[in-house]
This record gives structure tokens, sequence and C-alpha cells, in this order.
């Protein structure tokens, strides 16, 4: 009775640690606010977007990215730029 008593505690405290360390493991993982690169003073700022996009645009902007050998952002913030410099009365760069 004595042995089946502290195997049970054992087992319960053994749940318990483990419990607590997925709790502080998860918590830990959630919070993406503060995720800064190291020091890089070269680095310039950006901002990031979240798209919602039809499927044929989507569709669009990966295959023209992939056939001018660029990223998606890379297209993406290209095509802004031509409309700026176009607005201003610039050459597209």
């Amino acid at each position: 009775d004595t042995r089946d008593t502290q195997d049970t505690r054992d087992t319960q405290d053994t749940r318990d640690t483990q419990d607590t360390r997925d709790t502080q493991d998860t918590r830990d993982t959630r919070d993406t606010r503060d995720t800064r690169d190291t020091q890089d003073t070269n680095k310039k700022e950006n901002y990031r977007i979240n798209l919602k996009l039809d499927m044929e645009l989507k569709d669009y902007i990966t295959e023209t990215a992939w056939q001018q050998r660029m990223s998606i952002t890379e297209y993406l913030s290209s095509l802004i730029r031509a409309d700026m410099n176009a607005k201003q009365g610039g050459s597209p760069q």
C-alpha cells in the first residue's frame, strides 16, 4: 500500500512538473512581439504586411516574380516603386 501511494505521488509530481514546463515553453514561444534581429546598424527598417489576395492574383505574382528571378516581396516592392516614380514623373528603377 505504501509503495503504491508513493508511486502515485511520484507520477503526479512528474506530471505536474511536465505541465509546468509545457506551459512555460508555450508562453515563451507565443510572445513574438520582441523579435528584433541582432544589432546591425546598416539595416534599414522594414514594414511587414499580411495580404489576402484572390488566388488568380497570387498565382500571377508568384509566376511573374519567378520569371523575373525575384522574390514576391521584391516583385511587389518594384511595382510600388515604379508606381511612385510614374506619379513623380521620374523613370522606373
